[in-house]
């Protein structure tokens, strides 16, 4: 059988851990291991973990702030086969835990991907808040959970690349060994997940659920984040020159596709809508300005031209 262990990064969350851990002790006899890792918390947050938090495998380790930084320690302390990243704050139930460590198991994944309802610090529901992961699960109508292609990954990558295709990694499930192998880039600031994504699109076994068991709440972060610009066009067009040089399966469908291409109109869709969201600050109304009507218009012709070719592309992956 699988084991599973758990990683709880904190730094200074003692106000929300009562309410963390009450969540957590429906389901932490399930895991093998349990990691704390802590970046110098100043607020009681270590000592009320070692009097409150009872588990057998429980080690709480130190490592300097850095969300990705504290993750990947955690993640490579680890010696089970499935891992969990348990960020304060967001929840999840017993039910959907196994239903993770199933699908993982069944359809032999790397990262299985599910979708959290999304909450205030309160832990009040919020209304919905789009995510790629909904039209992933509106194009494939499954029941239940499937597994995704890496071509499949690839394409939603290219289509959202201003957006997290992780979604929150506290409603997702990952294999250890490949996490380990594959850690988060670490100077992309909160985004380092969703470029993640993107890096790996052909390198990992991605499995969806549609089944909703998770909460993440929306808060600032906690961990001393560099600030870096994103450019995931970038990220996806090293990824994609890499399957070309290596005699991998995909390099075909990559050409045949016009992957190369789409990942080109990517990059102007997204220098079109930073010059938009530049103009839309200005001191002057945009809605005054033709000018910013123009670059608004363009930027959503290269919106649909991206969303067309998602649908040939995903079409010509059935045929």
């Amino acid at each position: 059988m699988a084991t599973l262990g758990v990683v709880i990064p904190t730094k200074n969350s003692r106000p929300l851990l009562p309410r963390h851990l009450e969540a957590m002790a429906k389901w932490i006899d399930l895991a093998a291991e349990v990691v704390v890792v802590d970046s110098f918390s100043e607020d009681g947050t270590v000592d009320f973990l070692r009097g409150q938090l009872k588990h057998p495998g429980l080690r709480v380790l130190t490592h300097p702030p850095g969300l990705y930084e504290s993750w990947n320690f955690g993640l490579r302390s680890l010696t089970t086969d499935f891992a969990y990243v348990s960020t304060v704050g967001d929840t999840l139930t017993r039910e959907g835990l196994l239903h993770l460590c199933e699908t993982m198991t069944r359809l032999s994944a790397d990262v299985v991907l599910s979708r959290p309802t999304l909450v205030t610090d309160g832990g009040r529901p919020m209304g919905e808040w789009p995510l790629p992961l909904d039209l992933i699960l509106q194009d494939h109508a499954e029941a239940g959970p499937f597994r995704l292609k890496p071509a499949e990954m690839a394409i939603y990558a290219v289509v959202f690349s201003d957006g997290g295709m992780l979604g929150s990694s506290a409603s997702n499930l990952y294999r250890t060994a490949f996490m380990q192998a594959h850690p988060f880039p670490v100077d992309h600031g909160p985004a380092g997940d969703g470029v993640w994504a993107a890096m790996h699109a052909f390198d990992a076994t991605w499995a969806v659920t549609p089944m909703r068991f998770s909460t993440f709440m929306m808060h600032a972060p906690s961990h001393s984040q560099p600030r870096k610009e994103v450019r995931l066009d970038q990220t996806l067009r090293e990824a994609v020159e890499r399957v070309l040089a290596e005699p991998r399966a995909e390099a075909g469908w990559v050409r045949s596709a016009g992957l190369l291409d789409a990942i080109n109109t990517t990059t102007a869709y997204l220098q079109t809508k930073g010059e938009f969201d530049a103009r839309r600050e200005a001191s002057w109304p945009w809605f005054l300005n033709p000018g910013a009507w123009r670059v608004r218009q363009r930027r959503q012709r290269l919106r649909s031209a991206l969303n067309l070719w998602k649908e040939e592309a995903l079409l010509g992956l059935k045929s």
